[in-house]
């Protein structure tokens, strides 16, 4: 008509034995259509709005069974800002950095888009960052401490989550602190493992379960602390939080890796009567390097994966425990690497200096000792710098004994110690490897999708301990999710069952009644993918 085209819904019918096409409403022409495909039904009358529900729920879920705010109510002050707990402003805090690591200005417009506000009842216009920040002050230390008592209890008792073998290692999180800020005391210069050294940064300690990688305790402390300076005290901590589970601690096998042990330590794991698993560095003893790699045998570990391995006995400091010498040609060939970079970075200044007249002999001297500071450069590199009329000298030897001995035979060698005399082979070595877990979640902590604990946008000692607090409560529940999934039956990674649940979404529908009575609302969820389907079914039950 007039060259345009109007809309009919029809169904085809039998009429009289033969296909008719029966109109069932006029629709008009085609921009009445199109207004009706961008969320109108064909009467024109109903609204719709989608919420991010997945991921929200889930960690609700496991919260509720946890009992998660009952544990906050019981130690934290009975007080209720904007309608919300401190628990709930906490537990808030949690899903929102396991969902998408934020600032607490952009939580209210985040969590306007999921199912939060509805599953809690709160209006999120009020959640500021003033907010947040007015219940984190009312968290003491002590508060937190009995919190994650009551929780790593809850996690063994009713969750069933195994302590035979534990895994401890730390990390660290780089801040844009500014260097003259005097509040901040926990955040200084150090190593860091992220390469910022330019920057402040404090330690985090985490002792977490073989099984789901569930923290059983944290410790914030001094970013400028070694690990194997603050593993003494923290080991005190470890054995005050293992006997709460009225569990006999020789059953228990702890594994940390070989920044972790010095004298001191050995007089403090035994002190605790604990077992444990851990490393050292090849180089503390001829032993370990000289055995040659024929009398190494073969081990196959879980997932079918073949170790060249050597067993022997050593005296440690008055304690002879078993040592597991293992060989890889993968870890070998990237210390080779690595080694033979820093010895042409090394020979390559000391080529650029000689003749020098502007560097003085004190800076040469410094710049070399920092590059020969590198593992066995110095056993290999025997440099001598002078001055002589005016300008630098560099004059330098080569051990080439020594470097034959540590490409042939040094490289690729890690060592493992145990009091586990009675394990194999193989358990040993899988005891061991099950550490990479643990630099799996501290991987999470740090991814910037979900899990973060980085970027924190806290100045203060003690809101960086209690956002560090609520990011691990978010990795606890995420533990518990991902636990129960795989007990369900799928096989799928923490970060991955992230994905998938974000992908849930709930639709509200709002329909106008045309003026007779209230507008009518109903909730239903999208369509879900069969993976989505079969995990919303395992966490709702």
């Amino acid at each position: 008509m007039n060259n345009r085209w109007y809309w009919y819904i029809v169904e085809s019918r039998r009429v009289n034995g033969k296909p008719r096409p029966i109109v069932l409403k006029y629709i008009g022409k085609t921009e009445k259509l199109i207004k009706m495909l961008m969320g109108k039904d064909a009467l024109g009358r109903i609204k719709v709005k989608s919420f991010m529900y997945g991921s929200v729920y889930g960690l609700l879920k496991v919260s509720e069974e946890l009992g998660l705010l009952e544990i906050y109510e019981k130690y934290l002050p009975d007080q209720k800002r904007d309608g919300l707990s401190i628990g709930e402003s906490l537990l808030l805090c949690s899903i929102y950095r396991v969902c998408i690591p934020g600032s607490k200005r952009a939580f209210a417009e985040w969590v306007t888009g999921t199912s939060l506000p509805f599953l809690l009842n709160f209006n999120p216009k009020k959640l500021t960052s003033q907010h947040f920040w007015d219940q984190m002050d009312r968290v003491s230390e002590e508060d937190m401490e009995k919190i994650e008592e009551e929780v790593a209890k809850r996690l063994v008792n009713k969750f069933n989550i195994s302590l035979d073998v534990l895994l401890y290692d730390v990390t660290n999180f780089y801040t844009y602190i500014a260097t003259n800020n005097e509040r901040n005391e926990i955040c200084k210069r150090g190593k860091n493992k992220q390469k910022r050294n330019d920057l402040r940064q404090y330690n985090l300690a985490l002792l977490v379960s073989r099984e789901f990688f569930i923290p059983i305790l944290k410790e914030v402390y001094d970013g400028n602390i070694t690990d194997v300076s603050s593993f003494p005290a923290i080991l005190s901590k470890i054995r005050r939080r293992l006997e709460v589970f009225n569990k006999d601690i020789e059953d228990i096998t702890l594994v940390f890796d070989r920044g972790n042990y010095s004298k001191r330590i050995q007089k403090e794991l035994d002190g605790m009567s604990i077992n444990w698993v851990g490393s050292l560095s090849v180089s503390l003893s001829k032993d370990f390097e000289e055995v040659r790699k024929e009398e190494f045998h073969s081990v196959r570990i879980k997932g079918g994966k073949e170790v060249l391995a050597y067993r022997m006995k050593k005296v440690l400091w008055g304690k002879e425990v078993t040592v597991i010498i293992t060989f890889s040609e993968r870890l070998r060939e990237g210390q080779i690497r690595g080694f033979k970079a820093q010895f042409r970075k090394a020979i390559k200044f000391l080529k650029e200096i000689d003749g020098s007249k502007k560097m003085t002999l004190r800076r040469a001297k410094m710049e070399i000792e920092k590059i020969l500071s590198r593992e066995h450069l110095k056993e290999v590199i025997i440099p001598r710098i002078e001055r002589r009329g005016g300008r630098i000298k560099a004059r330098w030897e080569i051990n080439t004994e020594r470097y034959r001995v540590l490409i042939n035979e040094y490289f690729g060698r890690k060592v493992l110690f145990t009091t586990r005399d009675e394990w194999s082979d193989r358990e040993i070595i899988e005891t061991y490897y099950g550490l990479g877990r643990i630099e799996n979640v501290f991987k999470q902590l740090k991814n910037p999708f979900h899990l973060s604990i980085t970027p924190e946008f806290h100045w203060t000692d003690h809101k960086i301990k209690v956002h560090t607090f609520y990011c691990l409560i978010g990795l606890i529940l995420t533990g518990l999710l991902y636990k129960k999934v795989r007990e369900g039956g799928i096989d799928i990674s923490p970060i991955e069952l992230l994905k998938k649940l974000d992908g849930i979404r709930e639709v509200l529908l709002i329909e106008d009644t045309g003026g007779k009575g209230r507008p009518r609302a109903r909730r239903q969820l999208e369509e879900m993918d069969e993976v989505q389907r079969r995990i919303f079914e395992i966490i709702k039950v």
